[in-house]
């Protein structure tokens, strides 16, 4: 029988049980030891001649037996008491992040990859029901996650990207669109049967800069399939400059320069951003740190088509911490009741040995 524990963590506070008993068994020891020093072995052995050291050793092992019982209780073991399908309403999200260079501007503070960070964050603890995915992007794109509907491994992987997450630098937006288009036909919804269509969306993260010029065709061309294409910006007009790391990535050594050694200041393309998502039907935001932007993104999301998406099978278990509930009880009321000395047999015959005939 396959166990589940809801409070697993619980499970290490079971080594304390036999450090418990042992403990007690010690002291019980000890204190017979310094009663006997204290009154001799012979007044000690009439004084305690009624104490069951038997019954004593016993009431430790029923008061560990309860202990260990009931933390079995708290850490809540379960059983397998079958699976079944959670579906919920929502829509099918891919989100492109831009991890060029020039996302390293700090133009925003701390600079732009950190802020797209935080704010796709705040859209994933907003989304409720949807199944996303993830994409960086820069002069390549790779998908770093399917679309899902588990909001934490998107997380982590949002919390991971980097300007090394992809191989070749520059900002292709034509191919992270068809990039897009293939996570939705690889892992979202079967949309053959009308029973079946779900609302799709591309959400762009970026600055909008070094883009291609094809890429306003592939939004036109993904709006005709009814994928949305939304866009968020980051950076300022005013523009920042770009870091300059080492080679390993860890220092800064300077600021990226041009081939005529001019010092590079990267600004946000707002026009073209706002332009894409025009050809994509969907909505253009400049972010800004703590803005509204995502709630109004969010908001306007939710008031899209919701379609029923098959989620994750979830297994259901049946609680089972009724049983050493129960066992704990039993054994702490025989400890309880337990009587460590014995009956006495014949009269008290005081502290000195009597003379028999």
């Amino acid at each position: 029988m396959n166990i589940h524990w809801a409070h697993p963590e619980a499970l290490w506070l079971l080594v304390l049980v036999p450090v418990i008993m042992f403990g007690s068994i010690w002291m019980q020891r000890r204190w017979i030891r310094r009663f006997d020093k204290a009154f001799g072995p012979k007044i000690a052995s009439f004084l305690v001649a009624s104490y069951s050291r038997g019954r004593g050793y016993l009431r430790i092992s029923l008061e560990g037996a309860a202990l260990l019982f009931f933390l079995l209780a708290y850490a809540q073991p379960q059983v397998e008491d079958g699976r079944k399908e959670v579906k919920r309403k929502g829509v099918e999200i891919v989100i492109c992040a831009d991890v060029s260079q020039s996302m390293l501007a700090q133009d925003v503070r701390p600079d732009r990859l950190t802020q797209m960070k935080i704010e796709l964050n705040r859209f994933l603890n907003l989304s409720s029901g949807d199944r996303i995915g993830l994409i960086a992007f820069a002069g390549s794109a790779i998908l770093l996650s399917p679309l899902t509907q588990d909001s934490s491994a998107i997380r982590m992987y949002i919390d991971s990207l980097g300007v090394d997450s992809v191989m070749n630098q520059g900002t292709d937006f034509r191919r992270v669109l068809e990039e897009a288009s293939k996570a939705f036909e690889r892992g979202g919804v079967d949309t053959t049967s009308e029973e079946s269509r779900v609302t799709r969306m591309i959400l762009i993260a970026s600055d909008g800069e070094n883009h291609e010029s094809k890429a306003l065709e592939a939004a036109r061309t993904l709006a005709g399939q009814g994928i949305g294409i939304y866009t968020l910006a980051f950076g300022s007009e005013e523009g920042g400059m770009i870091p300059q790391l080492s080679e390993k990535g860890d220092v800064q050594i300077g600021f990226k320069k041009d081939s005529s050694g001019k010092t590079v200041v990267s600004k946000v393309n707002v026009g073209f951003l706002e332009e894409l998502a025009q050809e994509g039907k969907g909505s253009f935001y400049v972010s800004s740190p703590g803005g509204p932007q995502i709630t109004s993104l969010r908001e306007q999301i939710n008031g899209l088509d919701q379609s029923d998406i098959e989620g994750d099978f979830v297994t259901i278990y049946a609680e089972r911490f009724q049983i050493p509930l129960v066992a704990g009880w039993i054994c702490a009321l025989g400890a309880l009741l337990l009587r460590q000395r014995r009956k006495e047999e014949g009269p008290w015959q005081g502290r000195y040995e009597v003379a028999h005939a």
